[in-house]
């Protein structure tokens, strides 16, 4: 997979098992790039474009920006809608079908006899309710863990990438906050389940980890590549 964008001569190359590290030293340059990441992900129009084997991908679909980790909600609308989404579809296709059409009647049924109570009323109700909808409204949600924040962060990684698909997530400014055996731990939880990190520092960090690959841009724009760090 990669990363590119026009202003930027280099492709960043993004796998699973080294960890890109894009180092821009011009706060100009480092605002831009977040600013125009962070339209893209939300689906606005951008210059960034993000492959595999040559065939663009939806940022919005495949990408995440996170730029405080303290601030990750395993329960966002984008993780849960995709949960119904994949709760729905599985349902559609196995036994549980019969079961829940079975519910469905029960509540129609049901609701027929609490309206009864007040049938002096002409009253109206909607009798095609969606297991979506169903899950929507009993409030189904991730339990949210007590852990600290690298496994939080982890946790919501994960759940983000198996349930939503999200493919790359973009970190700001994470090196300050973790060591480097958590660090490396990050990296291995991103090996194993497989999605694609790209670490962005505003400054040249005082330790290169392992499996880390270092792309700077200095203050005065020049450009660094991997092979010369």
């Amino acid at each position: 997979m990669k990363l590119v964008h026009p202003d930027f001569f280099f492709p960043i190359e993004l796998s699973e098992i080294e960890i890109p590290v894009l180092i821009l030293e011009n706060p100009s340059c480092f605002r831009k790039f977040v600013w125009e990441i962070r339209k893209q992900v939300a689906g606005g129009e951008g210059q960034w474009v993000f492959s595999e084997n040559n065939k663009p991908l939806k940022m919005a679909r495949t990408c995440e920006l996170i730029l405080d980790p303290f601030a990750l909600d395993v329960n966002q609308r984008k993780i849960l809608t995709s949960l119904y989404d994949r709760v729905e579809k599985n349902v559609s296709c196995s036994e549980l079908l019969l079961s829940w059409n079975k519910a469905e009647s029960y509540f129609q049924n049901m609701t027929e006899e609490l309206l009864s109570t007040v049938d002096e009323f002409p009253l109206i109700y909607r009798n095609d309710i969606s297991i979506k909808e169903f899950l929507k409204f009993i409030d189904v949600r991730f339990e949210e863990s007590t852990k600290d924040i690298l496994e939080y962060m982890i946790d919501y990684m994960r759940m983000s990438s198996e349930v939503a698909g999200t493919r790359l997530f973009v970190l700001c400014n994470l090196k300050p906050f973790f060591d480097s055996r958590e660090l490396g731990y990050l990296y291995e939880q991103a090996l194993y389940h497989k999605f694609c990190l790209l670490l962005v520092e505003g400054y040249v960090p005082d330790r290169k980890e392992e499996r880390e690959k270092w792309w700077i841009v200095d203050k005065d724009n020049c450009v660094i590549m991997p092979t010369d760090v």
